[in-house]
């Protein structure tokens, strides 16, 4: 609240001072009332709403962390709270007490961190896996044609039985393999 108003005399049509802390009125500019101007008023409220904001929420969070406790159970992978003067624990937390991040016992803040270093391993794991995986399949298609040529030998040296039913799939491709491909019809 400003102390000094300016006011309109009708009589004399000339503008005073008034001082509404004290009743003093004067003709002079106050001392410090032409220092700031109507925008550094403003952004004097402004500021001061802004630090009265931020001391409201310190102020809200002091009482959150005197009133509940947050714990982290591993079994299920949540956090639950508790309230401290009851003991009285529920699983469900509005919005507002999830953001303010209420403190944890030591034990629990462990937890979790072993909590989050398990995820980040098994996604690098993952990740990993999926590596391995396009490598191998790479290298399968990279050894593929040699492969098959070799099991193809390895099958026409092998003495196959008369009867085709019981030919195993690589006596089958060296005989396939093995046949002229050059004849017209």
């Amino acid at each position: 609240m400003q102390s000094w108003q300016r006011v309109f005399d009708p009589s004399f049509k000339l503008y005073f001072w008034y001082n509404k802390l004290n009743g003093q009125s004067q003709w002079t500019v106050p001392r410090f009332t032409s220092l700031y101007s109507k925008e550094d008023a403003e952004a004097a409220i402004k500021m001061e709403s802004v630090v009265r904001g931020f001391l409201g929420r310190m102020k809200a969070r002091r009482v959150v962390f005197a009133k509940y406790t947050r714990y982290f159970d591993a079994n299920v992978n949540k956090f639950y709270w508790t309230v401290n003067e009851t003991g009285k624990a529920f699983w469900k937390a509005s919005a507002w007490l999830i953001k303010q991040q209420v403190p944890m016992p030591l034990e629990d803040q462990m937890l979790y961190a072993s909590h989050l270093r398990i995820q980040e391993l098994e996604s690098k794991l993952k990740e990993k896996d999926a590596e391995i995986k396009k490598i191998r399949k790479a290298r399968y298609e990279e050894l593929e044609p040699a492969v098959l040529a070799d099991r193809v030998k390895n099958a026409k040296a092998l003495v196959r039985p008369k009867n085709m039913d019981e030919w195993t799939i690589d006596e089958l491709a060296a005989w396939f393999t093995g046949q002229d491909t050059n004849v017209t019809p």
